[in-house]
């Protein structure tokens, strides 16, 4: 169930801690909207608005989950197998572990564990 109450709350509290100036949110379920939401500045006195351009930074690990885990889901990906990176070049670059679980799991740097 989507809350964007929650998530405007614990942006907004985000904010007051100066952990950033804004924030966008977007998610939807079976190709319809359900969340789409901007708070805060897209830089100093610009707001910050649903159709902002932003950079993504460090948004790259939970895409890079998003991505294997739908991998997983359509039976492509096994989470526990053995990363046979010889085979693609893409893939000896972002699978340096032995499988794709212990990836996103060790490479979150202290985020959520994507794989539970």
């Amino acid at each position: 169930m989507v809350n964007p109450e929650r998530t405007t709350a614990v942006l907004e509290q985000g904010r007051r801690e100066r952990l950033h100036i804004g924030a966008q949110v977007f998610a939807s379920i079976g190709g319809v909207a359900c969340v789409d939401l901007a708070l805060g500045e897209a830089r100093s006195g610009a707001a910050l608005t649903p159709d902002s351009l932003m950079l993504w930074m460090s948004s790259v690990k939970p895409v890079a989950a998003a991505a294997v885990l739908q991998l997983r889901e359509r039976g492509l990906l096994q989470l526990d197998d053995p990363t046979n990176a010889q085979n693609h070049r893409a893939a000896r670059r972002f699978l340096a572990a032995d499988t794709p679980r212990e990836k996103l799991y060790h490479g979150l740097h202290g985020l959520t564990d994507y794989t539970e």
